[in-house]
């Protein structure tokens, strides 16, 4: 309950104007109660984060093991990890501030989040690359992230968003397709 009260504030007044009172207010409890469970905004960030990084990783876990194409795989990937998170702020008023400096809200959090997406975008990656191939999964899953993490922080509208991870797609799979397809 409180997590969604916050995020319902922070969305609709952005993160800098919320205070903690205005959260225990919408909650309906005492700051005490409140501080209690969380002792700062940063802290409620924090679990927003962790909550969207569980569910992130529910949704992409065995996709590596899945019957879907390499570009399937990578489009449920950043779908999920970069689409559908985006989309519900992109286009609020709030949803720039939100999408660009989340990372100075909640620094470790983030960061967490990004080396998680970061490692199950290799183990996509590394599941189409043969085993004496010259490029790490790892290095290239990095790159992509630095990038995805870009192009989101960028994005004006979710259609572009939705553009530039479609070409980023295009890019991955161009970077490694020559390698994949030499093993055959």
């Amino acid at each position: 309950m409180i997590l969604r009260e916050a995020q319902k504030l922070i969305l609709k007044y952005g993160y800098p104007k919320v205070t903690m009172t205005d959260i225990a207010n919408a909650c309906q409890i005492s700051r005490t109660t409140l501080y209690k469970s969380y002792p700062n905004k940063e802290s409620i960030v924090v679990g927003l984060i962790n909550e969207s990084l569980e569910h992130n990783i529910r949704e992409t876990e065995g996709l590596a093991l899945s019957d879907l194409s390499f570009r399937g795989k990578l489009e449920r990937f950043f779908d999920v990890w970069t689409l559908q998170p985006a989309a519900s702020v992109i286009e609020l008023d709030t949803g720039r501030d939100i999408l660009q400096n989340v990372s100075s809200y909640a620094p470790d959090a983030v960061n967490n989040h990004y080396e998680i997406f970061q490692a199950m975008l290799a183990e996509l990656i590394r599941g189409v690359l043969p085993t004496d191939s010259s490029l790490d999964a790892q290095d290239l899953a990095y790159i992509f992230s630095v990038t995805s993490r870009g192009i989101k922080a960028d994005a004006q509208t979710l259609e572009t968003l939705t553009n530039q991870i479609d070409l980023l797609i295009d890019i991955i799979i161009k970077t490694v397709e020559p390698v994949f397809l030499n093993m055959t």
